[in-house]
């Protein structure tokens, strides 16, 4: 299952704006609830902007599984996701995506 360069730039700016979302522990009563749906939503909307760039259809597993997100992208780093796409102008220029 290889991703295109396409298909991990996708990743990385989706998961950029959901990261929230997506690391955020279920919490009930609180002013900000996240669910478990609303955390599946997040990686079909994900999967369907893949989908959108790349050959072949993917699916959520497949998406949310991509070892870009749990290998190349530092946990502790401060600089924000988004930033980061934005000051490398892309996937071709993102040095993390080198390493793949």
């Amino acid at each position: 299952m290889n991703f295109s360069e396409g298909e991990k730039a996708v990743i990385i700016e989706n998961y950029a704006i959901h990261k929230d979302l997506l690391k955020s522990k279920h919490v009930s009563g609180h002013k900000h609830k996240v669910t478990n749906q609303m955390k599946d939503e997040a990686w079909q909307r994900t999967t369907n902007s893949v989908n959108a760039v790349g050959r072949d259809m993917r699916t959520v597993n497949e998406v949310k599984g991509n070892k870009i997100i749990n290998t190349c992208i530092p946990s502790s780093n401060n600089v924000s996701l988004l930033k980061l796409f934005k000051m490398a102008d892309g996937a071709q220029n993102l040095p993390i995506l080198n390493r793949i």
